[in-house]
């Protein structure tokens, strides 16, 4: 397998690195540079090789044996220096890595060799079938991969090792996902203590009234659904009951307990009678007035537009209110709205 050029891996479970980004900071943060110290990116991978596959000591053999033809003063009788970076993990090792991480304790890590790939350059990224991926969601961490590579020494005596250099990337299978970052459960695992006065529970704005209930206007009683006018007479079905406020009795012409609109004493509202339909027209609590059927008798003349002179009596409905309501002048005398003529 390996003596294929350029050479492929066997299948592994990615486990760390992204094939479809770029990054310009290494894994402490600090910005990636070149040589001449000029910024660079990479795209890395992390793969776990299962150490019970022949393949991957096969693939192990092949760098090693490629480190040691870019280095031969330094492998001493086939023994590599102390520090020779190979770019492989020993997945059940228990030493902490300059990050104070152990190995073992990584998921996917144990049982398996760790490579890790680099390019300067995205690696071209398959399926199955060799169709080519863009779609960064269609790989995610935990899926199996594998991947086609080249090897060579980095040419450094003083912190000598070798490249893996990725240029593609085939998926092969999927598994699963290994969320980065640590587990909220095991952050998060003490009890919850809170400071004194701390509400666990959401906290009325400031100024709202004691019992006020979310989304109704202040002001509104208790159990009447928004959009109800107050003063609707009791025993309407699906409405609630609500005071009726009526014309002030002993009004001539003017039937007895007819409801009008805002009751008496509600904040910002005038203190103004509402107007009654006209006396003689037929009023059922509750319901709205019947529409006219068509070609059943004439329909009513329409209301002469209100003098602009008329004025009621102090206290009463205007002209223009009364005439809407199909009040003529014998009836607004008669109430009381307009003053007697004099003769």
């Amino acid at each position: 397998m390996t003596t294929q050029k350029p050479p492929v891996s066997p299948v592994g479970r990615l486990v760390g690195g992204n094939p479809f980004k770029a990054n310009d900071k290494d894994f402490d943060g600090r910005p990636l540079m070149t040589r001449d110290q000029k910024p660079r990116v990479e795209y890395l991978v992390q793969i776990a090789f299962l150490k019970t596959d022949a393949l991957t000591e096969e693939m192990r053999t092949y760098i090693y044996q490629t480190a040691m033809e870019a280095f031969p003063t330094l492998f001493v009788q086939g023994q590599p220096p102390p520090g020779f970076s190979f770019k492989w993990t020993d997945g059940d090792s228990t030493v902490p890595n300059q990050r104070g991480t152990k190995p073992c304790e990584k998921e996917g890590y144990p049982g398996s060799w760790v490579l890790t790939f680099k390019s300067a350059f995205a690696p071209k990224i398959y399926g199955q079938n060799q169709e080519p991926i863009v779609d960064e969601k269609a790989i995610k961490r935990g899926d199996w991969v594998r991947v086609g590579y080249s090897c060579k020494g980095n040419q450094s005596q003083s912190k000598p090792g070798v490249y893996l250099n990725i240029s593609m990337l085939q998926l092969c299978g999927y598994g699963e996902e290994i969320a980065s970052g640590p587990d909220a459960a095991v952050v998060f695992a003490a009890p919850i203590v809170l400071p004194a006065g701390v509400s666990p529970t959401p906290v009325a704005p400031v100024g709202a009234m004691p019992g006020a209930v979310p989304g109704v206007p202040a002001g509104v009683p208790a159990g009447v659904p928004a959009g109800v006018p107050a003063g609707v007479p009791a025993g309407v079905p699906g409405v609630p009951a609500a005071v009726p406020v009526g014309v002030p009795a002993g009004v001539p012409g003017v039937p007895a307990g007819v409801p009008v609109g805002v009751p008496a004493g509600v904040p910002g509202v005038p203190s103004v009678p509402a107007v009654a339909p006209a006396p003689g027209v037929p009023v059922v609590p509750g319901m709205p007035a019947p529409a006219p059927v068509p070609g059943f008798g004439a329909a009513p003349p329409a209301a002469p537009p209100p003098p602009a002179a008329k004025q009621t009596t102090p206290g009463s409905p205007t002209y223009a209110s009364l005439v809407e309501a199909g009040w003529n002048e014998d009836q607004m005398r008669a109430a009381g709205y307009l003053p007697p003529i004099l003769h």
